[in-house]
């Protein structure tokens, strides 16, 4: 306390030697920096009529003026919390002149209830702690305050929702297989669910129309069951399943009593060639063939050599050669492997 007095003593000597006796409350502020509360007035005014410009300039003069910017902070805000309590019907004495208090009731006659909540919570929560002597945070919160809150739309998610459900409406069921497929392993079903799905997810072809009649010529009748078949071979096979393996064979035919399904690619045709050497997966593959088509047909594989793209051209495929190519290399002779 003792400290205090003598600070207060040391203050009043200086205003006393610098503006003479006796002593006005603006000369107090104006040699403490605190500015007068006739800016910080003119301030709240032009923040509830939403005259940015004004009081722009206005935070702008008190900035330049020298004065403590965190007071003017504070007064404004409390100026508006008057203006809030006159417009709410507050009949509480406010603590100021007649001259302010007229001055708050006109502006609080033309002002927005939720408008003056905004700029309240705008001006009190303006940072001023890391640098006082900066105006940006009011001259923000100033801004802020004007500008009109967007509206929420709260449809959106309801049509998204209603979006989405025809979405998961328009998946065709899956099918089932015979009964003749129904044999395979559970830890194999389990080892599929575990296996994540990062490829994007394909349509199965659409299903035939089963009150339509079986074409009698068999190359259509072919053309119209393959995608039965591939679907009811799905599950069939002992290490590869035969009905992904058949998916990537082009241009399916038939010669005479034979089914022809060429591969462009030696993987796919050893897996099918490897599978049909199993004499169980074998039969199986028959039936189901043999009852898609109505008689008796055998399927077999054949390795195509006109769209052997990863056997004629493994070469131009490899990342080493297109580097080497780009360095000005050139490929001068092609072997297959196990060529001499």
């Amino acid at each position: 306390a003792t400290g205090s007095l003598r600070d207060a003593e040391n203050l009043l000597e200086q205003a006393v030697v610098s503006y003479g006796s006796p002593l006005q409350g603006d000369q107090i502020r104006d040699m403490l920096g605190l500015g007068g509360d006739a800016e910080a007035l003119k301030l709240a005014r032009h923040v509830v009529a939403k005259t940015v410009g004004e009081g722009l300039s206005t935070i702008t003069e008190v900035s330049n003026s020298g004065a403590d910017l965190r007071q003017l902070q504070r007064s404004v805000t409390e100026f508006l919390r008057s203006v809030m309590l006159i417009k709410s019907g507050s009949t509480d004495e406010l603590g100021y002149s007649e001259e302010v208090t007229t001055q708050l009731r006109a502006a609080a006659s033309g002002s927005e209830l939720s408008h003056l909540l905004r700029a309240i919570k705008a001006f009190s929560s303006a940072d001023m702690r890391h640098d006082s002597s900066s105006p940006l945070p009011l001259e923000l919160a100033l801004v802020e305050s004007s500008l009109a809150p967007e509206p929420v739309s709260q449809q959106a998610p309801a049509r998204q929702t209603q979006a989405a459900a025809p979405a998961r409406q328009q998946q065709p069921p899956r099918s089932a297989a015979p009964n003749s497929n129904q044999n395979y392993s559970g830890a194999s079903r389990q080892t599929q669910q575990r296996q994540p799905d990062n490829r994007p997810a394909s349509r199965p072809p659409p299903r035939r129309d089963m009150s339509e009649p079986l074409p009698e010529d068999p190359a259509a009748r072919l053309e119209v069951q393959w995608p039965e078949i591939l679907r009811a071979l799905r599950n069939t096979g002992s290490r590869f399943k035969l009905g992904p393996v058949l998916r990537s064979a082009r241009g399916v035919s038939l010669d005479g009593s034979r089914i022809v399904a060429p591969f462009t690619h030696e993987s796919h045709f050893e897996r099918f060639k490897g599978e049909m050497d199993n004499p169980g997966v074998k039969r199986e593959v028959s039936a189901i063939i043999n009852q898609a088509m109505g008689a008796d047909y055998e399927i077999v594989g054949q390795l195509s050599t006109e769209n052997n793209g990863p056997t004629r051209k493994q070469a131009n495929q490899s990342h080493l050669v297109r580097a080497a190519q780009l360095m000005g290399a050139r490929i001068v002779e092609q072997r297959e492997e196990g060529q001499p």
